[in-house]
């Protein structure tokens, strides 16, 4: 409501230029998670196809938590995102192709490149980026089991949208109750 100006505290305003603060790796070191597409049908992001050169591209499909290959972790010393089962494997760009666009992303061979710094950011839909500002991209925005990631210009689309999951799977022992025939 208006009224007449005073000078008083509630009538105080200022501008606040800050947003919105995330923190870059949500996870501590060492603790698994999966990485999933804000795409309908939550695909998981993983590693397989072997391109030579001690790459294998990066990919997104259903959701096997079962398999070690959709598992990641974080290493906030060296500000990358880890292959849970090959450490030593982080997410990276293609070898040789620096910061283009377009490019497959892969895990490869830690080797302290910045191409090799990615860490998640803030947003409507959180997205993975690197040093030079690319994003983690599912090509083409489409939503396809065993589709291939890229790095793209950010632009905050779905397709750029990933997110942290922990919960994998959990089967009960004794998955029906007693007298049940199965």
């Amino acid at each position: 409501m208006f009224h007449k100006c005073h000078n008083g505290m509630h009538q105080a305003w200022y501008i606040d230029q800050r947003g919105a603060v995330y923190p870059r790796n949500p996870l501590p070191d060492g603790r698994k998670f999966q990485i999933k597409s804000r795409m309908s049908g939550y695909r998981a992001l993983y590693w397989a196809e072997h391109i030579g050169g001690w790459q294998f591209r990066l990919r997104i499909r259903n959701n096997m938590a079962i398999d070690n290959k959709q598992w990641w972790i974080f290493d906030t010393r060296t500000r990358s995102i880890r292959a849970f089962s090959r450490r030593n494997y982080a997410i990276s760009n293609q070898s040789g192709y620096r910061y283009r666009i377009g490019v497959a992303a892969v895990i490869r061979q830690w080797r302290g490149e910045n191409y090799q710094k990615v860490s998640f950011w803030g947003g409507h839909r959180r997205s993975l980026r690197n040093n030079s500002q690319k994003c983690l991209d599912v090509h083409g925005g489409r939503n396809y089991h065993n589709r291939h990631v890229i790095f793209w210009n950010c632009h905050n689309g779905a397709n750029q949208g990933w997110f942290i999951d922990q919960t994998g799977f959990n089967f009960p022992r004794q998955p029906l109750r007693d007298g049940v025939k199965f």
